[in-house]
């Protein structure tokens, strides 16, 4: 088991939490800091200076705009795999596109979306 520092809020109060958990990986602890009610804003395995947290690097607003163009795209009729490229070409963000290029592969590989997304905190339950 590793631990992770990971910051939250809750969303019933809005206030932010700050503390660690023990998991076998990122999305572990994500999905043990959802089941306790909270939303996950980053987690990152102790030890690692600069490392990647799932959201540490991935801005909000880099969601949304994900969000929308996938979105609009879609319903323009492009296929999903065209659609999700299309977006991870024009994302500027470097930790996005490393974990956009993970999910692309999954897809790829016959998963679904959802389960693609899934195994990565940084799409919220909102996604899956």
């Amino acid at each position: 088991m590793l631990n992770y520092s990971y910051t939250a809020r809750n969303p019933q109060t809005g206030k932010q939490v700050k503390a660690t958990v023990q998991a076998d990986s990122e999305y572990a602890a994500a999905k043990l800091i959802s089941a306790q009610g909270l939303v996950a804003t980053d987690v990152i395995m102790q030890g690692e200076k600069g490392g990647f947290g799932f959201k540490s690097k991935v801005k909000a607003k880099d969601r949304v705009l994900f969000s929308r163009q996938l979105s609009t795209l879609i319903n323009a009729g492009l296929p999903l795999l065209q659609a999700l490229r299309s977006v991870a070409n024009q994302t500027t963000s470097k930790p996005f596109k490393i974990i956009l290029s993970q999910v692309i592969s999954d897809v790829e590989g016959g998963g679904t979306l959802a389960n693609a997304m899934g195994k990565h905190p940084v799409f919220s339950t909102r996604y899956t």
